[in-house]
């Protein structure tokens, strides 16, 4: 319904736009006037068109506004650029009037390509982020461990793009596996469609230490992902521990279940986990919002906490960063990455695919990744 409420608000902008250019035009207005009048009465239908699909409960989220605002700024006003170039073109202005209304509609034409971009190409252009991370139980006589990171598949199908995140990630030959939630993203009816599938691909995924899948915010219940992991022949991480051994190295992998933060029987996992590590352990904690580390745990034993939940913002401009923190941490943690929090070390996934339901499924200046963390 968020792409018809987007899209009927694009519609009333250019009619209204136009309206009022014909408008003003038989009354003999200023072109100044008459531009300006035909703005304000588009935008107002906009905002009217936007508003009524909110209080008519068509619309119902804040992701909805920024669904509308990309459509309006990709689709909307290219729309009216292309009727001002196409009646300018057919009209009599000459000069400078004719050469500043062509400038104009190009102007506004611009986003198209951007809206391009950032719906069919950057959702797709899958990078590897590479990290290497120095933790103390890694000796310099040990061989590192690469741990690949898949985060935020959220799909609606599987289908080719998600097929070739598994690729992707296989092909790197990781030591070990994690996904750190929000594999789909949808409504059960059409999660029990697509469930067979999902354990299929999934089920391609292998590496010496394991796969270790924890719960995100927009996968179902925990005894339903449990089950579709397990039929996968993964481990699903509901605030438990798994302990491996690569290498000679002893990894301790912890999984917060959904929400991770300020949840009663999280922060006990939490503390369990924090007070159980052991000098010659690597200590790596599962946990999909990096919003866990606001927990109250000693995290200085920890080694290091893998999320993502971010899509590191979906739309980032330059100088600006993300415009989008659904976190309670700082823009350039949300942005995605290395960073350090207080006394822990976060990694924050990108994620690989893009936020559905009411939001604008998107991507522009944070390309989906795939990362391996490499620990020394």
């Amino acid at each position: 319904m968020v792409v018809v409420v987007s899209l009927s608000a694009a519609a009333v902008l250019f009619v209204l736009f136009f309206g009022a250019v014909g408008v003003s035009r038989r009354r003999g207005l200023p072109r100044v006037a008459g531009a300006l009048l035909a703005a304000v009465l588009g935008g107002v239908g906009w905002v009217a068109v936007t508003r009524l699909a909110h209080r008519m409960g068509w619309t119902k989220t804040e992701e909805a506004v920024f669904h509308q605002l990309y459509v309006l700024a990709t689709v909307g006003l290219p729309m009216v650029g292309l009727g001002v170039f196409i009646t300018t073109l057919r009209g009599t202005a000459v000069g400078r009037d004719r050469s500043l209304a062509l400038l104009v509609s190009v102007g506004l034409m611009v986003p198209a390509l951007a809206g391009i971009w950032g719906t069919h190409i950057e959702p797709q252009w899958l990078r590897i982020d590479r990290q290497v991370i120095d933790v103390d139980a890694v000796g310099p006589d040990d061989t590192p461990i690469r741990v690949a990171v898949i985060a935020d598949i959220q799909t609606d199908a599987f289908g080719d793009y998600e097929q070739s995140v598994i690729d992707r990630a296989m092909a790197e030959d990781p030591d070990l596996i994690v996904v750190v939630g929000d594999i789909t993203q949808v409504e059960t009816p059409v999660y029990d469609r697509i469930r067979d599938d999902g354990v299929a691909l999934l089920s391609e995924l292998s590496a010496e230490g394991g796969v270790f899948v924890i719960r995100g915010n927009t996968d179902p219940g925990p005894l339903i992902l449990a089950s579709m992991i397990n039929d996968a022949g993964h481990v699903p991480l509901l605030d438990e521990t798994a302990e491996v051994v690569i290498g000679g190295v002893s990894i301790r992998v912890g999984g917060l279940d959904w929400p991770n933060n300020f949840r009663p029987e999280g922060s006990e996992y939490l503390r369990s986990y924090a007070t159980g590590s052991g000098a010659g352990t690597v200590d790596l904690l599962l946990a999909h919002s990096p919003d866990a580390v606001r927990n109250e745990a000693d995290w200085s034993r920890v080694d290091l906490v893998v999320s993502g939940h971010t899509h590191g913002g979906q739309i980032a401009l330059p100088f600006i960063g993300p415009l989008w923190n659904v976190t309670e941490l700082p823009s350039e943690v949300a942005a995605g990455g290395l960073h350090e929090v207080g006394a822990t070390t976060v990694y924050v996934s990108t994620g690989v695919g893009v936020g559905r339901n009411e939001s604008p499924k998107v991507r522009f200046g944070v390309r989906p990744s795939i990362a391996i963390l490499t620990l020394n």
